[in-house]
């Protein structure tokens, strides 16, 4: 009787700490996918802010009218970027992101550079690997005659600890012009808007 006793009392221990060890896994999943957020993405964590006081990212005393030529290629630019840039996978990570140094101002370069190898080591720590599925420009404002805002929303499927998820992010760029083109100077912010697929976690 004591045998089954602390037999009976041992297997809801067990499944006591099943539970529990599942539940701290799905936690540390979903921790890691928003430490991915200000670790694995070059540049973020040091560089850029999330935009928590609920205010518009695109607002500027500074008025000045964007012509349609200069609207298409800051767009291109912003599309272009982010797409690549929020794409990955281990093996080509380093690879694909040096790629993106012509995108960028000469300030804000050495930057970019100087975090890369760091969010490498976060991205590989969890195994992440990030897919940009769509992208589209949701406002841009002219907030000097050679600087500008672009706001963006993407959607990526990202895998981190062999979990896949499809979530919707928010980001504002800061656009410079340098030698009469339009480059990336800074990731302003970035938000994680929704995430789907998370009953796979459960």
């Amino acid at each position: 009787m004591f045998f089954l006793q602390n037999s009976y009392i041992s297997t809801k221990l067990n499944r006591s700490e099943q539970k529990m060890k599942r539940s701290i896994w799905v936690f540390s999943v979903l921790l890691a996918t928003i430490f991915l957020l200000g670790h694995w993405i070059p540049g973020f964590s040091a560089h850029s802010t999330l935009n928590s006081s609920g205010q518009p990212a695109l607002a500027s005393a500074f008025t000045d009218p964007v012509t349609p030529t200069e609207r298409k290629e800051m767009e291109t630019l912003a599309l272009d970027f982010t797409k690549r840039y929020y794409t990955y996978t281990l093996d080509n990570y380093l690879e694909e992101g040096l790629k993106l140094l012509p995108l960028l101002t000469q300030d804000y370069q050495p930057i970019y550079m100087g975090s890369l190898e760091k969010s490498f080591s976060a991205a590989e720590a969890v195994n992440a690997r990030s897919t940009v599925e769509s992208a589209l420009v949701l406002g841009l404002e002219k907030t000097a005659p050679d600087s500008s805002l672009i706001k963006m929303q993407f959607k990526a499927k990202v895998l981190t600890h062999d979990v896949v998820t499809l979530n919707r992010y928010s980001v504002v760029l800061d656009l410079k012009k340098e030698d009469d083109a339009w480059l990336i100077n800074d990731i302003v912010e970035e938000e994680p808007v929704a995430f789907s697929n998370l009953q796979d976690l459960l």
